[in-house]
Formats: C-alpha cells, sequence, structure tokens
C-alpha cells in the first residue's frame, strides 16, 4: 500500500565480499520503523524482495547463510510477516529444504507474488524459475519448477494468479 518500504545490504565492510544480508523496513518518511536482521532468523546476501499484494508479507530472496559468497551456495526465499513492521515474524524459508528438484542451486535474483498473494515465483542464477505456495500458516510448498532459459532469470512477474512472464541473459 505504499505505507511501507523494505531496502537490503550487506553487513560488515564494504570492501569484503557480502556473506550475510540485512533487512531495514522504513515508513513513508524514510523513518526506519523494523529490521529483519534483528530475529533469530539468519538470511544471506540479498537480492531480491517483494511485497505481497495487501503488504502483510515480505518475500526475501538471495542465497543461504554459510559463509560463502552467492557463487557457491544455494537459493534461498524467506517470507516474513511484516504486518506489524516493529515486530517482523518470520514464517518460511526454503534452506531447509533438500530436494534439488524443490530449490534453486543458485542466488535468487528475482521474485514476485501472484495478485491473489496465494503464491510466490522466483528466478535463479540456475536459469530456473519455481512457483511456490505461501501461507501465514504453513512453509513455502514448491509448486513447480520451470526450466527454459539458457542464463540467469532477471526478472519475473505475474500476468495473472497463475501466469508468468520472465527475462534472462538467453
Amino acid at each position: 500500500d505504499g505505507n511501507l518500504i523494505a531496502a537490503a545490504s550487506c553487513e560488515g565492510e564494504t570492501a569484503a565480499p557480502c556473506t550475510v544480508g540485512i533487512v531495514k523496513l522504513y515508513d513513508a518518511d524514510m523513518d526506519e520503523v523494523g529490521n529483519l536482521s534483528n530475529s533469530d532468523h539468519r538470511l544471506g546476501p540479498v537480492y531480491a524482495l517483494a511485497f505481497s499484494p495487501d503488504g502483510k508479507l515480505l518475500a526475501v530472496g538471495g542465497c543461504i547463510p554459510d559463509g560463502r559468497q552467492c557463487t557457491e551456495s544455494r537459493g534461498q526465499i524467506s517470507v516474513w510477516d511484516v504486518s506489524e513492521p516493529e515486530n517482523p515474524i518470520w514464517l518460511s524459508d526454503t534452506a531447509t529444504l533438500r530436494d534439488p528438484k524443490h530449490t534453486h542451486a543458485g542466488l535468487v535474483k528475482t521474485i514476485a507474488f501472484s495478485p491473489n498473494g496465494e503464491r510466490i515465483a522466483s528466478g535463479s542464477y540456475d536459469e530456473t524459475i519455481i512457483v511456490w505456495e505461501v501461507s501465514q500458516s504453513a512453509p513455502l510448498k514448491p509448486i513447480n519448477q520451470l526450466r527454459g532459459h539458457h542464463s540467469f532469470v532477471n526478472t519475473i512477474t505475474f500476468i495473472d494468479d497463475y501466469n508468468l512472464a520472465s527475462g534472462s541473459d538467453d
């Protein structure tokens, strides 16, 4: 709804490789109102952010925080309830999924919510798109993995609740 802004950056020295991501929440006056990094849930480097259509959920895409740069790590998607920005609540994360069919082998570069807020699509350096079912009461559930690009998936958007458009370097 435009009343909440999310911004991502790296923790640590600017000259050092990024291995830990930070996501802060701001109000429309650019006053900091929340910080996802204050929770017990760790984020790797963050490359993509998307709010749900109702503004209550924030999807964060990047790579798993394992102390290495993203080029050597699997993709990560975290979903947060930001309906109370002062107290963001971590809901789900793909870092615990082990089946390669249901995870990104490379960093998540782009992420988008469907217009009805029931799905997330993620695009990755591994040249795939994964469509996820999202819920405030259940972990992210992979619905389908789409292949067809021959380079990084740089952008993705829902045309409607079920159809996607994506862009790549291919």
